[in-house]
């Protein structure tokens, strides 16, 4: 006999399945690979230097680069914990793109000094996203106990961005002058921004989560 009652429908689990997690991290070592891309930044002291800046300029300029990235740390990590961390992601490669433009395009004093804000805002913006990224999605599947392995691979790819974009740099510099180095450390810094669109967003992230769940890892 019919009880009057249909029976209960499956639950759907909405969790991310091996292949989506392994199309996760591979993008988040993409990301890596283009996240410091700085071709030029062995080189900048004698790109400004060429240009007429001096060592007390010199000096004010890191000040301000760092200035910036202290400054904007807290507020940058609030904004990647409300709007989610791949904005950041998005954001922070678009910044430092942006920096390194103000050093080519218009080579004076008042341009470097805008650009070393603007990558200091930009170092600001990537420091903990990714990571931040990597965890909540990890966290969705209940594999949080797995983080540092796979964090461990982002940060290798990430190393080995930086060093063979420093080689790049090198050969650049060698061969054709120090311009063709900044040129390419924007083409760099830019490509990680269309990389972070193509990352999946966890659904269910805890709120909360953000820098301070992975402090206490």
């Amino acid at each position: 006999a019919h009880s009057g009652q249909d029976p209960p429908e499956p639950v759907r689990d909405d969790r991310p399945n091996d292949s989506q997690l392994a199309r996760q991290v591979l993008l988040l070592q993409a990301f890596g690979f283009f996240t410091y891309p700085f071709a030029c930044v062995p080189f900048l002291y004698f790109w400004f230097r060429s240009h007429g800046v001096d060592l007390e300029q010199y000096g004010a300029l890191m000040s301000a680069y760092y200035a910036a990235m202290v400054l904007a740390e807290v507020p940058s990590g609030a904004l990647a914990d409300r709007l989610g961390p791949r904005i950041a992601m998005m954001l922070g490669p678009v910044m430092l793109a942006l920096g390194f433009v103000c050093l080519v395009a218009t080579p004076s004093f008042e341009a470097f000094l805008i650009g070393e804000i603007l990558l200091g805002l930009g170092h600001a913006l990537l420091s903990g996203p990714p990571s931040t990224l990597l965890y909540e999605t990890l966290q969705e599947r209940g594999e949080t106990g797995e983080y540092h392995r796979y964090e461990s691979r982002v940060q290798a790819t990430r190393l080995a961005g930086t060093g063979t974009a420093f080689l790049l740099g090198g050969w650049l510099a060698h061969h054709h002058g120090l311009q063709p180095t900044l040129i390419l450390t924007v083409i760099l810094c830019a490509a990680a921004a269309p990389i972070a669109l193509l990352m999946g967003s966890p659904k269910h992230a805890a709120p909360t989560t953000g820098r301070l769940a992975l402090y206490r890892q």
